[in-house]
Formats: structure tokens, C-alpha cells, sequence
């Protein structure tokens, strides 16, 4: 879960650090499922969490999977009144198409190219100009570590 680290930040953070409430996860290793992690490393994991408000979301990641590019990276938010994706084009880390979807509709609503990156380094920059010093949300990431501590089954 190297990788897999982002993936669950920003799915907590996204729906504003919600509580979870189950976990469930397969690791594997080689195409093999990993009984005992302690000592193995594995190379594709899948997690179920159980979310409070009776959300459900699953998260896949893998370094070793057989995508045909670079990079396949995705996130899908399904509502009831439709679902919001973003996913990565031709491998990319850094060109992102994100959509808004309903029914059999689909909505491009950013495409690149998008200076997400330098925006990103602005916000940094400006906030350390104008002394903010330590960000009290910061300490979200003992919560993110918790849920990985729970894919692990610790």
C-alpha cells in the first residue's frame, strides 16, 4: 500500500474524514494471496471499507499490475443523483480528466492540460508567506494510518 496511501487520503478526505466502521482487504503477492503479511510484500491490494452513513467504498492499488501504461489511476464517486470520476489519460501522472455522470451521460468538466500541480505549489508557498505555521488538520494522517494499520489486519 505504498501507493495505496494516497488512495486512502484522499477518499477520506474527500468525504470530509468520515468514521469508518469495517474493514476488509486482500493482499497479494505474485498472483498469490497473502495469508501472513508480516515479512511479505505485497503487490496488489484490494480494500473494502464501511464507512459511516452507510457509505461503502473500495480501494485497489497495484505497482505490478498488467494496465498496458505507465499508470492507471482513478476515483469514482457514485450518488444517487449521479456520480463524479476523475481518471489519468495514457498513463499520465499528471494529466487528469475529470467527469460528471448521469445515467448514460457523461460531462467532461476539467481536461488537460490544468496546472493543478503549480496551483497546488502556489497555495504551499503562499501559506508558509503568510506564517501559518503548523495545519491542525495535519493530524488526519494518524487516521488514514489507522485504516491502513486495519487493511493489514493490525
Amino acid at each position: 500500500m505504498d501507493l495505496g496511501v494516497h488512495l486512502v487520503d484522499l477518499l477520506l478526505w474527500t468525504l470530509d474524514f468520515p468514521a469508518v466502521e469495517t474493514v476488509s482487504s486482500d493482499l497479494f503477492a505474485g498472483g498469490r494471496r497473502l495469508a501472513d503479511v508480516d515479512g511479505a510484500v505485497e503487490d496488489y491490494a484490494v480494500a473494502t471499507l464501511g464507512l459511516s452513513g452507510g457509505l461503502v467504498a473500495r480501494v485497489a492499488c497495484s505497482w505490478r499490475l498488467h494496465a498496458g501504461r505507465e499508470a492507471e489511476i482513478s476515483a469514482t464517486f457514485h450518488g444517487t443523483r449521479g456520480s463524479v470520476a476523475f481518471h489519468n489519460l495514457g498513463g499520465s501522472f499528471y494529466d487528469f480528466r475529470a467527469e460528471l455522470r448521469r445515467g448514460t451521460c457523461s460531462e467532461v468538466l476539467v481536461d488537460p492540460p490544468d496546472a493543478w500541480g503549480g496551483r497546488a505549489a502556489v497555495d504551499w508557498i503562499e501559506r508558509v508567506s503568510a506564517g501559518c505555521g503548523f495545519d491542525p488538520d495535519a493530524e488526519r494522517i494518524l487516521l488514514v494510518a489507522q485504516v491502513l494499520d486495519r487493511i493489514y489486519g493490525r
